[in-house]
């Protein structure tokens, strides 16, 4: 009776943990009509870390457009320039299918 047992708290206990996981990852969006945002890619403050992969993440700005920043800064081409700048993308649709944002 006691392996029984191990057992169905084992199982139950994975079912709770499965659960948890699999609505951190659940697809989302920014906007109503947005693009749906699932693995490879994840928005910050929505999402766990693990949900996409580094350099795939978007970010949702006020007016609930979907940005990608690229992960390192760009420095300008600007002869006196120093400052780093960085290159955002709006993106409005993404093809998983073919692989297009």
């Amino acid at each position: 009776m006691a392996p029984q047992l191990i057992y169905l708290v084992f199982l139950s206990l994975f079912a709770v943990l499965g659960s948890s996981t699999q609505n951190e990852c659940q697809v989302q969006k920014c906007r109503h009509h947005g693009p749906a945002i699932r693995f490879p890619f994840w928005i910050k403050d929505r999402h766990q870390q693990h949900c996409g992969y580094p350099g795939f993440e978007l970010h949702c700005t006020q007016n609930h457009d979907t940005v990608m920043e690229l992960p390192f800064p760009v420095k300008a081409s600007i002869k006196d320039s120093k400052l780093p700048f960085s290159v955002k993308f709006y993106i409005k649709d993404i093809d998983y299918k073919n692989q297009l944002i």
